[in-house]
């Protein structure tokens, strides 16, 4: 008898998953798309539901709308060009900073020759 239920109750939590995955990676997908920039989110949309639909079996479209979500981070990075842009501002605006440094370890360095040991 304990096996009976046990098999029941395994097919009916492995039937309510299934009922649930598509709702769950629609979910993701939602998620992933308003992580991204306003003036992407409808082509972002568009493209990886029209991916997803490709892909066989629940499980899988899960595994791939997780794959979405994680990607955003990539699709969302500002263009190269200005990331070098940034990039050399502030390298540009650090030098008077590494100057002065650079020019206190000089001066703590010089010692005089003849000092005296005591």
């Amino acid at each position: 008898m304990g096996h009976f239920l046990a098999a029941l109750l395994g097919k009916l939590c492995a039937d309510e998953i299934k009922a649930w995955l598509p709702s769950i990676t629609q979910r993701i997908i939602w998620l992933a798309v308003l992580r991204l920039p306003e003036d992407q989110r409808d082509r972002y949309s568009e493209e990886w539901q029209s991916h997803l639909d490709e892909v066989p079996g629940e499980i899988a479209r899960l595994w791939t709308a997780c794959g979405f979500f994680i990607a955003v981070k990539r699709v969302s990075q500002p263009h190269p060009a200005i990331q070098a842009l940034w990039s050399s501002l502030v390298l540009i605006s650090s030098i008077p900073l590494l100057g002065l440094v650079w020019v206190l370890v000089r001066i703590t360095k010089i010692r005089p020759e003849h000092e005296t040991i005591r």
